[in-house]
């Protein structure tokens, strides 16, 4: 399989900006995709706002494993570190993130209150990876298109401040960090969308993407393309993954002359309903893999 490294020019600027801003910031929203929560997390951010009042988001739940979410949000408790789960176009998700982040708005306001600043306006910096939801969440807390939107990664291209009723909300690209140590990371990142398709070969994450999941959830599989295990001596994961994107391709029509299945177009539409979810609620790591 190839390397996979995405680092744009504006990432580089995102960077220095965040540093900029960091002294008048008052929360750091980060959020992070909940299929991956470990591989979204960009080691330099993490270290650039380690001492400055932070909340972990995680996005994108509907679309995650609940029980490995559920285990994410222990894990991170256990460590101290506050972290919610949402979806940014479930209205009772942002709700409850509205109450929470009230609650911790009251207690910015009123330190600052002690301290003599009577009018004090909070500010929040909002921040993670590209299409981890930065701009859905925005556009949900505003209530109005205040940020553009994509299911792709790399929209947002420079820092906009957002004046809302209470605070100051600051929109940033999404920053990618300029070498991934672990490939496993490049190929959970790659599938789950954030980096852009066209970086990486994307045969080559539709069959690491096929590898995990027979492994991990064979019966989303075999449901999702009409695999019937009980016609085989062998369980999914036994099966090659030329066998198992055969009878996917054929399933689906993904064919060309002769009969063959057709490889490039069958990894565009096996990695699209992974990310959209057609697939099942899958999430690709847990806190046991960290």
């Amino acid at each position: 399989m190839n390397v996979i490294q995405w680092y744009p020019g504006h990432m580089v600027k995102a960077k220095k900006i965040i540093k900029e801003h960091l002294k008048v910031i008052d929360l750091a929203i980060e959020l992070v995709d909940a299929r991956v929560p470990k591989a979204s997390r960009n080691p330099d951010l993490v270290t650039i706002v380690e001492n400055k009042a932070s909340v972990l988001v995680l996005n994108k739940v509907d679309l995650a494993d609940p029980v490995t979410t559920q285990k994410w949000l222990e894990y991170y408790q256990s460590r101290e570190l506050p972290a919610i789960a949402i979806a940014t176009h479930q209205k009772a998700s942002i709700n409850e993130f509205n109450k929470w982040l009230k609650k911790r708005l009251e207690t910015i306001i009123s330190k600052q209150r002690e301290k003599g600043r009577i009018n004090y306006i909070p500010k929040i910096m909002v921040m993670g990876i590209p299409n981890v939801g930065k701009s859905s969440l925005i556009n949900s807390l505003v209530g109005r298109a205040g940020a553009k939107t994509a299911n792709k990664p790399g929209v947002t291209k420079a820092q906009q401040w957002i004046k809302m009723k209470d605070f100051y909300l600051l929109d940033l690209p999404g920053v990618l960090w300029p070498k991934f140590s672990d490939q496993e990371i490049g190929y959970r990142l790659a599938a789950t969308g954030a980096i852009g398709d066209h970086v990486f070969s994307m045969e080559d994450v539709s069959n690491w993407l096929l590898d995990f999941l027979k492994n991990n959830y064979p019966e989303q599989v075999s449901a999702r393309y009409k695999i019937d295990l009980n016609q085989s001596n062998h369980n999914l994961e036994d099966k090659a993954n030329q066998e198992l994107f055969s009878l996917i391709g054929r399933a689906r029509g993904c064919l060309i002359l002769g009969g063959q299945v057709d490889l490039s177009k069958l990894a565009v539409m096996f990695l699209k309903e992974f990310r959209e979810g057609r697939i099942g609620r899958i999430s690709l790591e847990g806190p046991d893999q960290s």
